[in-house]
Formats: C-alpha cells, sequence, structure tokens
C-alpha cells in the first residue's frame, strides 16, 4: 500500500507508517519505496504497514528517474506513478518509522522533528540492525510488534559496530548511467527484502497479540 503520508493521522492502532527520505526523492528513494512495498505484498504484510516517499530538496511532481525506472521494471516491479514530495515536519510527524538513504536526511529529517530521533534510521543501518536480531545477537524477540520493535531496535544502536568504516548510504546514481542505477536498484532490492521480513515479522505478531481469546 503507498499513499501519500500528509494524510490525517492515524491512532496507535491503526496502520504502521514508514517514510521513506531521500535527496530529490528520483531515484533512490522511489526504489526504496516501491522494492519495500513489493517486498511487503510478497510476504502479506502490505496490509499492516503504509509507506510513503518524500525528499529533503524534491521539486514538486518530478517523476522518477527514467533509469531508475527501467532498472525497477527488470525486476517486474511497477515504476510508474511516481511523483515526488518535499520533506515536510507533518510527513515526519505522521511516520512510525522514517527510513532514509544516507545520513545526510537523517540530519534533515531531525532538524524537522528532533523528536523523530529514536524512529528514524538510514536503510542500510536498519538492515544491519534487523540481520544482527534475526540471527539472535541481539534481545530484539520475534514477537515484539511493530512500533515496540522499532524502539527495541533503536536501542540497538548504542551497542558496538563490528567493521571500522561502516558506510550507511545507498550510492547516488544520479550523475551516472543506466548501469549505475542497476546496481544501485540491485543492492535496494537485497535489503529491502530484509526490511520487510522484519516489518512482517512484527506486524503477524502484532496482530496475534490483538485477536481475542477463544
Amino acid at each position: 500500500m503507498v499513499i501519500d503520508l500528509s494524510a490525517p493521522a492515524t491512532p496507535a492502532a491503526g496502520p504502521f507508517r514508514v517514510l521513506v527520505v531521500s535527496d530529490r526523492s528520483t531515484c533512490r528513494g522511489p526504489a526504496v519505496l516501491r522494492l519495500l512495498g513489493a517486498h511487503l505484498r510478497a510476504g502479506g504484510g502490505d496490509a499492516d504497514v503504509v509507506l510513503g516517499c518524500a525528499g529533503v530538496a524534491a521539486g514538486a511532481g518530478d517523476p522518477m528517474h527514467p533509469d531508475t525506472a527501467r532498472a525497477l521494471a527488470e525486476l517486474d516491479v511497477d515504476a510508474g506513478g511516481h511523483a515526488a514530495r518535499r520533506l515536510t515536519e507533518r510527513r515526519v510527524a505522521l511516520a512510525d518509522l522514517v527510513l532514509t538513504v544516507s545520513r545526510g536526511q537523517v540530519r534533515a529529517v531531525t532538524g524537522l522533528r528532533p523528536d523523530a530521533v529514536r524512529r528514524t534510521f538510514p536503510l542500510l543501518e536498519l538492515a544491519r540492525l534487523a540481520a544482527a536480531a534475526e540471527g539472535g545477537a541481539t534481545p530484539v524477540g520475534q514477537s515484539v510488534a511493530l512500533r515496540a520493535r522499532v524502539t527495541a531496535l533503536d536501542a540497538l544502536r548504542a551497542l558496538p559496530v563490528r567493521g571500522a568504516g561502516v558506510v550507511d548510504d545507498v550510492d547516488d546514481p544520479s550523475d551516472g548511467g543506466y548501469a549505475r542505477h542497476r546496481r544501485m536498484v540491485r543492492a535496494v532490492d537485497v535489503v529491502t527484502l530484509q526490511v520487510a521480513r522484519l516489518l512482517t515479522v512484527a506486524a503477524a505478531a502484532g496482530r496475534t497479540r490483538a485477536a481475542p481469546a477463544v
């Protein structure tokens, strides 16, 4: 499910809202949005999660870069109908989870809403934390539902990061040719699959806990 996150806020029991933030919302951001949505649909988690996309320096209504759209089409992912939207304080306020394609956008998000810092993650950082959780290296259990899981993953950021020079930026292909867009899309495909698994498992846990006893 992909909708505009400027819609009225929903109560905590409503859909879990994810906002993807990039620079111009024409390459990396739309790729993350469409691939994450495709993986959520494949895993049955799309009914629980609402996705939106915005750019720090987006031109309102700008279309997806044609090379990014072509690379998505190679994976049978629909790239049609994208229209860039600028990042606003309201969009951040309505999101339960903010995913950025680089560290720079984290600063832009928290500059608008300082209280969003604990629910804002670079995409690659969240995937790294999710992998650690799935591997049993962290105390984040599979039974933790969506909003609680974000809080638990935020706490894991205090743990030491293995490996020096960890980079949490998705490569920006905007000044390159099609091959660079294709590499970006393929890399994002792998990472968003991991994030979708995290969200789908947590959403299922939330539905189980909310079901009435029989």
